[in-house]
């Protein structure tokens, strides 16, 4: 079973190819949701929060800790 925390990186990894492609195929400005999901994963390293665990903890996706 998956844990919210892994969850969290596939999230954030599909997310950020997806918006790589977008930038690249249709309009530059996709490239800001890169660096969105960037700052957001920087803060999760300092805090250990982000939206998306609490969306997830929400929906009933185990914790690790």
């Amino acid at each position: 079973c998956w844990d919210a925390e892994r969850i969290v990186g596939l999230l954030a990894g599909t997310f950020t190819l997806f918006s790589l492609a977008m930038g690249r195929l249709h309009h530059r400005r996709w490239r800001l949701m890169t660096a969105l999901i960037g700052g957001n994963l920087i803060f999760q390293s300092f805090s250990g929060w982000c939206p998306s665990s609490l969306m997830l903890r929400r929906l009933g996706v185990p914790s690790r800790r």
